[in-house]
C-alpha cells in the first residue's frame, strides 16, 4: 500500500532523517520484482486461458492441451511476487518507505479478474460465454476492490498520523518519502516492459 507505514518501530531513525541508501535500493528491487513478476503472471495466465484454462504433461492419458515449455513461469512468478510484497512491507516497517502489499494485492486480483472476464465473454474455440470464468472474474474483482478500499483507508490513517506528528513536533513527517515513492514508480514502470520481455523470451 503506497503511502502506508508502520510506526511502531522505535529504533527507526530514517523516518526523520535523510534517505537511507540501502532502503532505496531495496525499494527499487522490490518494486521492480513486483511489477516484473506480476506482468509475467498476467501474460502466462492469458496464454493458459487461451488454451482452455487447463494444461498438463505426461501421464497415461491423451492430453488435450499439452503444457507449454514456459509453464514454469507461473509458480516462479507467484513466489517472486509474494517475496517482493513481504520484503516491501518489511522496508515499510523499518524505513517508512511505500509498501506495495495492498497495491500489489489489488492490482493482482483486478488484472487477473480482467483475464477471466475476457475469457468468460469469449471462450476459446468459439464456445461463447463461460459462466465459470465469469463467476471467477466477479470474485477476483471483489477481492481486488476490497484491497483498494483497504488501501484508501490506510492512506487516510497515515495522513492523519503525519498531521498530528507534525503538529506535535514541528518536524515534517517522512521527508525522504517522496524520493522512495518516485523510485517505486520508476521501478514499476521499468518492471512492466521487463516482464513482457521475460515472458516473450521464455515463450519462444
Amino acid at each position: 500500500m503506497v503511502g502506508s507505514s508502520s510506526h511502531g518501530d522505535p529504533g527507526s531513525e530514517s523516518a526523520s532523517g535523510p534517505v537511507n541508501a540501502g532502503a532505496l535500493i531495496g525499494v527499487v528491487l522490490t518494486a521492480l520484482g513486483t511489477a516484473t513478476s506480476m506482468t509475467v503472471l498476467w501474460l502466462a495466465m492469458r496464454a493458459v486461458l487461451a488454451l482452455g484454462g487447463f494444461v498438463a504433461s505426461g501421464g497415461p492419458y491423451v492430453i488435450a492441451h499439452q503444457a507449454p515449455t514456459w509453464v514454469w513461469l507461473l509458480p516462479v512468478s507467484i513466489v517472486l511476487l509474494i517475496v517482493c510484497m513481504f520484503a516491501s512491507q518489511e522496508l515499510n516497517s523499518s524505513f517508512e518507505t511505500p509498501s506495495l502489499m495492498l497495491v500489489a494485492w489489488s492490482m493482482l486480483f483486478l488484472s487477473l479478474g480482467w483475464n477471466f472476464l475476457e475469457s468468460g465473454l469469449h471462450a476459446p474455440g468459439g464456445g461463447g460465454l463461460s459462466v465459470g470464468w465469469l463467476v471467477s472474474a466477479a470474485a477476483f474483482f471483489a477481492t481486488g476492490g476490497g484491497g483498494l478500499y483497504a488501501l484508501s483507508q490506510a492512506i487516510q490513517v497515515n495522513r492523519e498520523f503525519d498531521r498530528k506528528k507534525e503538529e506535535k513536533t514541528g518536524v515534517p513527517s517522512r521527508p525522504g518519502f517522496a524520493v522512495y515513492l518516485g523510485a517505486t514508480v520508476l521501478a514499476i514502470a521499468a518492471g512492466i516492459p521487463l516482464g513482457v520481455l521475460v515472458f516473450n523470451i521464455a515463450a519462444r
